[in-house]
């Protein structure tokens, strides 16, 4: 029989097949739909992928399989292909339209230094790097007091808004940061709107006072801690070289108690991993036993596409957070939810926003879905200066204006341009696109103000994790309707053939 005709007119640069545990999938990429195949299918599809005339592989196939097995084929992918029809792509926005959206963007927050000081000398702090030996002086109250109007005047009709205190060592400006949020609480409500509060600390300062204002301000904590003390205590140190383990860790407990008694959001963990510290599944259950009830999340130190460190986990090293999958799969039948939501939670977490792009076109077609940047992550120095974020403070290329006048609209569309134009150059041919959209600026950024590529060798092992998050994704449908529902509440079951 010869290829069937809608079989050969799909374009085959919209799907991408690939084997997981000896099992086959394919991914529409213009939706993100995901469906499971047979092996014949997978060899279609993946030799269409790589580019083989459609006449070539049936003829394959076929003196493969037999004429009958090519019949079930051609059935099953017209049932697809009806499928996908029903579910378009959305159109292409134009690229102005792209930009002029995300210039004009009401925020929501800021992150706002109140000081670039810091009593500890983490040897890896990115911080340290970016700033070099220029570090403004501490924010002031009128510096403030701009800061806090300019987020409220700029945030339109959002209603809820929030303030995330950064440094160096915020608690360094406890009084500043006090008065911030004093001021701040009352221009939110003359002007018809709430605030909240979030703070990253090393969390060498907190004593009860701080904790009670924390607390009392339902504050979200995020406290920097790389494990235990011989893992912690090899870069977190005190400027004479001692280690900070044992007060920091002191600490969280005194705050994390305060907080489950006071039915508030617990303080979340930031364990950064290192070349030397780089077993995160230790790093977690060391955690989980210390800190029962913390909320835990765990990142690599992995430098910048333009500049790795000696203390950055290597890309090689990174092929070991798959594992992370396969444990989560292999005690997929017997975990409760709330165990998983525990021990699996940066898994859980990646499978919504997997899901959320599943069977969905992606809201901006044809570019990168930025985070934050440049809007609900702006960053704020302690002399004013605004940043896309927090990672480029102190990198003068990247300066997009001050506090006082608010960001640069001709300065900010400079930036995403640059942004825009290293997907559109890079990524725009990749499978993973709509379900990557492009990598962080701010490990895509150069010190001459320039954004580039990431390397290859990152884009394959970030396709790889996709596919093996697809590939979970699809065992708990399978396996676990129980989690699905409770995961992903909108749908019934994964769109299959």
């Amino acid at each position: 029989m010869p290829v069937p005709e809608a079989m050969a007119e799909a374009p085959p640069d919209e799907f991408h097949a690939f084997r997981v545990d000896g099992e086959n999938y394919l991914l529409h990429v213009p939706t993100s739909a995901i469906f499971a195949t047979s092996h014949i299918g997978h060899d279609w599809f993946a030799a269409r992928e790589r580019g083989e005339r459609a006449e070539a592989v049936w003829a394959h196939l076929t003196d493969a399989h037999g004429p009958d097995a090519l019949a079930g084929l051609a059935a099953s992918a017209e049932r697809l292909l009806s499928f996908l029809r029903e579910h378009p792509p959305a159109s292409p926005m134009p690229r102005e339209t792209f930009l002029e959206q995300i210039l004009d963007h009401r925020p929501r927050s800021l992150m706002l230094f109140v000081t670039s000081r810091c009593n500890l000398r983490c040897r890896y702090c990115y911080e340290d790097l970016s700033l070099g030996a220029h570090r403004p002086p501490d924010m002031d109250s009128a510096g403030m007091r701009r800061v806090v109007d300019m987020l409220i005047e700029r945030s339109g009709r959002r209603r809820s808004l929030k303030i995330t205190f950064f440094g160096g060592e915020p608690l360094l400006a406890f009084p500043l940061l006090r008065e911030t949020v004093e001021y701040a609480g009352e221009r939110a409500v003359a002007a018809g709107k709430q605030m909240g509060y979030a703070i990253t600390t090393n969390a060498t300062l907190l004593d009860d006072e701080i904790i009670e204002f924390l607390v009392r301000h339902e504050f979200g904590v995020m406290a920097s801690i790389d494990g235990p003390a011989d893992i912690h205590d090899r870069h977190r140190v005190f400027p004479d070289g001692r280690g900070s383990h044992a007060l920091v860790s002191r600490n969280i407990r005194r705050l994390l108690d305060r907080q489950l008694s006071a039915r508030v959001l617990p303080v979340k963990l930031r364990a950064t991993l290192t070349r030397d510290a780089a077993d995160a599944d230790a790093i977690n259950s060391y955690f989980l036993e210390a800190f029962p009830g913390a909320r835990i999340m765990i990142g690599e130190s992995m430098g910048t596409a333009e500049l790795v460190h000696d203390w950055d986990v290597p890309l090689d090293d990174e092929e070991d957070t798959f594992e992370i999958f396969d444990r989560f799969a292999s005690r997929l039948d017997g975990i409760s939810a709330e165990d998983a939501e525990v021990h699996f939670r940066g898994i859980v977490e990646g499978l919504e926003i997997l899901h959320a792009k599943t069977l969905s076109p992606p809201d901006v077609p044809g570019f990168p879905l930025l985070c934050g940047v440049g809007r609900n992550m702006l960053g704020v120095a302690s002399d004013g200066g605004l940043y896309p974020c927090h990672r480029f403070a102190g990198m003068p290329h990247f300066r997009i204006g001050h506090a006082g006048s608010g960001p640069d609209r001709a300065a900010l569309s400079s930036f995403y341009e640059k942004v825009v134009a290293c997907y559109q150059d890079h990524c725009a041919r990749c499978w993973a696109r709509n379900l990557c959209q492009g990598d962080c600026p701010a490990y895509l950024a150069r010190d001459d103000g320039s954004v580039g590529p990431p390397s290859e060798k990152r884009c394959a092992l970030l396709r790889r994790g996709y596919e093996r998050r697809i590939r979970l994704y699809w065992r708990i449908d399978e396996r676990r309707p129980d989690l699905f529902a409770r995961w992903f509440p909108d749908v019934d079951a994964i769109p299959g053939t």
